[in-house]
């Protein structure tokens, strides 16, 4: 059996609360939208079309059926397990603490599973590597031949191409549990826009984490679940929660939330109706910060 090789860091299921049916292509899908040289590009995608890079998580130099292991054992576990807590999440039912847990922990990868989360997971890996192989270093020098690497570190790297990002791959998993237990730990709402005139937009990067420090008092994690919702966590007793028990006019709050996904955005947008910002609005805050992704690039501007 091939092994997987396209890594939703965007799960699947959850962009698909985004899709709609249209009258020329019955097909569920929603619009993507790309800001590229000063011409922002609309276009309609499954969302198994877009939103993964190509090995995202694959280890390198792996046994046959391992080397995707990260994906098909631990980040398909964890979107089944968000796939069926979301709902509950949605209905504002109450959880037991097994789902606020695995809730928790999605909200936390969403965060940290994009691109830039996995580069610096292999940054921060390397750097623990290259820590403790200085320890050795006086070994590696007594022994080392003639013309061989400087550094045992670099050694190392010769005799195992990719054992740094392995290393750091398999660690990812163990990664980030202070975090989730902070997360577990706060106060959750679901916010309904249901009755707003705005509907809620997405992109590649979208959980919002409004703090430097997940311990600060006044940190808030924002993830938007559907054109009409959107969860939210902050601390009890904060000013984060006092303005959410306001509440003030939802067309507002929808708009702020819009204006921080997209700027969060690396590359692209996502929404329900080309209609629900104008070009405008992506002109101003869709910035492309790196190029495109393996597998999801625009091909062509979609006709109104």
């Amino acid at each position: 059996m091939n092994e997987p090789t396209r890594h939703h860091y965007t799960p699947q299921f959850y962009l698909s609360a985004w899709c709609s049916a249209s009258t020329e292509d019955r097909a569920s899908k929603l619009w993507v939208v790309e800001h590229v040289a000063g011409t922002i590009n609309y276009f309609r995608r499954p969302p198994k079309a877009t939103g993964f890079e190509i090995d995202l998580y694959s280890f390198s130099d792996a046994y046959p059926g391992e080397r995707a292991s990260l994906e098909t054992q631990f980040f398909s576990r964890l979107d089944n397990d968000g796939a069926a807590v979301v709902k509950k999440v949605i209905a504002q039912e109450p959880l037991t603490p097994q789902e606020r847990g695995v809730w928790a922990e999605f909200v936390f990868r969403m965060h940290i599973r994009t691109p830039d989360g996995i580069a610096l997971v292999k940054k921060t890996g390397r750097q623990a590597l290259s820590q403790e192989a200085i320890k050795r270093q006086a070994d590696y020098e007594a022994v080392r031949e003639d013309g061989g690497p400087d550094s045992i570190f670099d050694w190392i790297e010769t005799q195992r191409p990719g054992i740094t990002d392995n290393f750091a791959l398999s660690n990812l998993p163990r990664l980030g549990h202070r975090i989730v237990a902070k997360i577990a730990a706060m106060a959750w709402r679901c916010l309904d826009f249901t009755d707003s005139p705005q509907r809620l937009l997405c992109s590649d990067h979208p959980c919002l984490f409004m703090v430097r420090d997940i311990s600060d008092r006044e940190g808030v994690v924002v993830l938007p679940l559907s054109p009409r919702h959107a969860f939210v966590a902050c601390y009890t007793g904060s000013k984060a929660e006092a303005a959410l028990n306001r509440q003030g006019p939802m067309a507002a709050t929808a708009k702020a939330l819009n204006t921080a996904m997209v700027r969060q955005a690396r590359q692209r947008a996502y929404c329900y109706s080309r209609g629900d910002a104008p070009d405008a609005f992506y002109a101003k805050h869709l910035v492309r910060q790196d190029p495109p992704r393996s597998g999801d690039r625009v091909r062509k501007k979609s006709k109104s």
